[in-house]
């Protein structure tokens, strides 16, 4: 009886020093993930979304992006006048949908809302991005020169 005690009670902790030993190797294993996956700085690519841009489907909207403020145009006219946050790692509470593994966030801040923005490419020429959560899709623009 008393093996029987020793065998149960040795086994009970292998098994405790194992687990421990277990997460303490998926901790300093996440962090090290963390640490190799950092995000592109926010002010670089709030840089990148700088100047005009024109709608590839509809040549009378334009994105005006200017410091930290957005602006809708529409035929000439302005529709909407957002500020602008950039979230390099898409972790902002709006983007729920978004996977940084995708590309980048911009959060356009409206008077009673944040809409989230996926954005898959943005360079020179080049701006294309997803309003997270809505149902129009791919947005696409060219830079206006």
């Amino acid at each position: 009886m008393k093996k029987l005690l020793y065998f149960v009670l040795l086994f009970a902790v292998v098994q405790a020093v194992a687990c421990r030993n277990r997460n303490q190797n998926q901790a300093v294993a996440t962090e090290v993930s963390e640490q190799s996956r950092s995000a592109p700085d926010n002010n670089d690519l709030l840089e990148a979304l700088q100047g005009k841009w024109r709608s590839d489907s509809d040549s009378t909207y334009v994105l005006e992006i200017s410091d930290d403020t957005l602006r809708h145009i529409n035929n000439g006219q302005l529709s909407a006048e957002t500020a602008i946050e950039v979230d390099g790692s898409c972790i902002n509470t709006a983007c729920p949908d978004a996977d940084a593994a995708d590309g980048w966030c911009f959060l356009e801040k409206g008077q009673f809302d944040i809409q989230c923005h996926l954005v898959l490419k943005c360079n020179e020429n080049e701006l294309k991005y997803v309003a997270t959560g809505a149902a129009n899709g791919q947005l696409s623009f060219k830079k206006v020169r």
